[in-house]
């Protein structure tokens, strides 16, 4: 009973909020786009990085750099 009661309390909540905030649908859309682009390009040469740091050559660090920042500056774009 206290799950549903959750539930319905956050619909509504986020019923109230996209109602109140004008172009709230944009603000989520970018913010999903930005994670999209964070878990798909960011996230995976990153991680590559982490996992085997001693391991890496400095050609490997460079490309993965590279493919950040081009991450980076193509998800605000």
């Amino acid at each position: 009973m206290l799950s549903i009661l959750i539930r319905t309390a956050l619909v509504i909540s986020t019923l109230i909020v996209g109602l109140s905030i004008p172009f709230f649908g944009l603000i989520l859309a970018l913010i999903g786009s930005l994670l999209t682009m964070f878990v798909t390009l960011i996230l995976p040469c990153a991680c590559f990085l982490s996992i085997l740091k001693g391991k890496v050559t400095r050609i490997q660090v460079c490309i993965n750099l590279i493919s950040i920042s081009k991450s980076i500056i193509f998800s605000y774009r």
